[in-house]
């Protein structure tokens, strides 16, 4: 039962919209009072008859100097690739914990433990796909000692071990093109990373 703000009326929950931004997931109207207002402010039936008319306001208004500054400004502060990466960088370092926390509890669901089996599924299937047979132990150790102990992108030194140090950092096999493109899972297409540039690089080309 909940209370519309319109119609001060208690009502059950079935005749309310849902409305995820709302802590019960519904609307404040009930049906009634929402469906009211839809067809005093929007004027669904007006607009349909009048799209010439509506377009040509529409239009004045977005040639407006003034809009057309504001846009540029508005358009640079959210949507420029730097200013978005720089935000989150900050955002990012700011907000650690809540982070973490966020994703440990999303960890834990079933939604999360569903979707990340049905990942390693696929990830195995095109594996088995594109294997060559090239990769085993030898052949990776080789990979290392031509890397120098190295990172292939930020140079950094690997452990010996899986285990992270204070001085060096964990290593992880990555494929150089990721096996999402459909690429092959051989020993061309590998190199050795720290956990810190695999991790970032995702399933990118670089």
């Amino acid at each position: 039962m909940k209370q519309c703000t319109k119609c001060k009326k208690i009502l059950p929950l079935d005749l309310y919209y849902k409305d995820r931004t709302t802590k019960d997931w519904y609307k404040f109207r009930c049906k009634e009072c929402s469906e009211k207002y839809k067809n005093k402010y929007i004027y669904k039936e007006w607009v349909k008859n009048n799209r010439d008319r509506v377009k040509i306001s529409v239009d004045k208004y977005n040639n407006k100097p003034s809009r057309k500054e504001y846009m540029k400004s508005y358009h640079n502060k959210h949507y420029n690739k730097e200013n978005r990466a720089e935000y989150w960088k900050i955002y990012k370092k700011n907000n650690y914990e809540r982070i973490a926390i966020k994703n440990y509890k999303y960890s834990k669901t079933i939604n999360w433990k569903e979707r990340h089996r049905i990942n390693q599924i696929k990830r195995r299937k095109l594996a088995r796909l594109t294997d060559d047979w090239t990769i085993n132990i030898n052949s990776i150790t080789i990979l290392l000692q031509k890397q120098n102990n190295k990172c292939n992108i930020c140079w950094c030194k690997l452990s010996l071990s899986y285990w992270i140090t204070r001085i060096i950092d964990w290593k992880h096999i990555d494929h150089i093109v990721p096996l999402s493109k459909w690429w092959r899972h051989s020993i061309d297409n590998i190199q050795w990373l720290c956990y810190k540039c695999n991790l970032s690089k995702s399933n990118k080309l670089l």
